[in-house]
Parts: structure tokens; sequence; C-alpha cells
């Protein structure tokens, strides 16, 4: 099982856990040197700054809510096994972008919206940026990156789209091809 994070521990942690884990070790990162401080101690944020992170627009963020998250698991959605090297820095980013957002909205009162909003971008990262058509085995490296600079800019909603439109091509493909 491949896992996020450096934690030894994550391997035998799986879904959701795992990403509760990374949460709280970006968490632990970012509060080294503050020993003895709560979130009391922080300064003040004013709430619109705590809504949406700094990055995409609140727009998409707000498109998240359309998507049913249990009826994107139910459908199957071939993903790379591996991330290229040139990818990786990409990936790792899309995946901060969405635990920043978590962390956000969980340590600083956010709305359960923001926290689900945020939870779903996390488990929606390698259908959006990593997916493929079934039976594709190239994906060339202008269209990975192309997907990673969209999922930047938030258009996480068009990416999912696009996908889906991949897929329901490639099935009708499939159908006629064994009508013939």
């Amino acid at each position: 099982m491949t896992t996020i994070g450096c934690n030894p521990l994550d391997q035998d942690i799986s879904g959701r856990a795992a990403a509760e884990r990374a949460v709280a070790n970006i968490s632990h990162d970012a509060d080294m040197g503050m020993e003895g401080s709560s979130d009391e101690d922080l300064p003040s944020t004013p709430a619109a700054a705590l809504s949406e992170p700094r990055g995409p627009p609140a727009i998409a963020w707000a498109a998240l809510d359309s998507i049913d998250l249990a009826d994107e698991f139910r459908r199957r959605v071939p993903c790379l096994k591996g991330v290229p090297h040139f990818l990786r820095g990409s990936v790792r980013s899309a995946f901060r972008l969405a635990l920043e957002a978590v962390r956000r909205a969980s340590r600083h009162g956010g709305s359960p919206v923001s926290r689900l909003r945020a939870w779903k971008l996390f488990n929606l990262v390698p259908r959006l940026i990593l997916h493929k058509t079934h039976g594709e085995n190239f994906i060339p490296k202008e269209v990975l990156l192309n997907r990673a600079d969209r999922f930047q800019r938030g258009e996480w909603h068009r990416l999912l789209k696009r996908r889906t439109v991949n897929a329901c091509q490639v099935g009708a493909r499939a159908a006629v091809a064994l009508t013939m």
C-alpha cells in the first residue's frame, strides 16, 4: 500500500486515519519551536481569512459541494501506480493544499462545510491528477503537468468532468467493439 507522509507507522494505517496522521505531522512541523503554546496564544485571524485557504478561489471550493464522494468512489478510476519523478513536487503540493485546508478548518473553528470540502479535495487528488483511461499506458508529460497546474488554479470540477468524459468515451468505444 502506498502512503503519504514520511512516518513509517503510516504503512499499516489506511484511508482517513493515514490522512489524519499526515495532518498531525504537518501541524507538528508547523508548531516546532512553540512548545507550551496553544492555539489561544496565536494571534487572532479574521474569520474571513480562515474561511478558505489562499490559492484557489472561493468558487472552486464551493464547487466541491456538488460532488458526491460516495458516487464518485463507486466508479472505478484507473490511476498511475506511481507518481513520475517530474510530477512529484506538484502532487505533493496538491496534497499539501488539501491538508492545509483541513488543518486550517479544524484548528481555527472552521465550519463543517470547510472541513468536508478539504477532505473531499484530499481524496480526489489522485483521480484529478493521476487518472488514465482504460488501456492507456502512457500519459504525455505535458498533459500531467497541465492537470497539476489546473489543480493549483482550482479547476477541480473541470478536471473531474474531463476524467468522466474520457471514461465514458472509452466505455462507449468498448461497447461498440463488443457489438461488432
